[in-house]
């Protein structure tokens, strides 16, 4: 997460880039370090907004994603609850005909992208994300 929030500051800050021509992309565990970042900073006084998010072959949380193999769960302390962080970023940028964050902006593009043969995160992660 550190290195996602010094690469946006850099970005915002340094290079000048206004966040309304930043995408971020990102995929598998990338995805909830996007989330996560994208959550933190629309959070922010004041807010940032990107363009759009893109989240390749991402995974609801780590629980579902490690289900089939017994006993590991125990030993994973952040369970990267996707779904939750999605649906409370989600709430917060749409929060009625305009968002909080912008005075201009009626809504948070977010795109899912997921093979449906993709073997070491099954697409129905992006289904539980929609």
């Amino acid at each position: 997460m550190t290195d996602a929030l010094t690469l946006s500051r850099f970005a915002l800050e340094r290079a000048g880039i206004p966040p309304d021509r930043i995408v971020v992309f990102a995929q598998s565990i990338g995805a909830a370090v996007a989330m996560l970042l994208c959550h933190q900073l629309a959070l922010g006084s004041p807010p940032t907004l990107f363009a759009d998010m893109v989240l390749a072959a991402p995974f609801a949380d780590v629980e579902l994603l490690t289900w089939a193999q017994r006993g590991v769960n125990k030993f994973i302390v952040n369970k990267w609850a996707s779904k939750g962080t999605l649906a409370s970023f989600n709430r917060h940028c749409d929060v009625g005909p305009k968002s909080r964050a912008t005075s201009t902006r009626s809504r948070y593009d977010i795109t899912l992208i997921h093979a449906e043969d993709d073997y070491d995160i099954p697409w129905v992660h992006s289904d539980v994300l929609f």
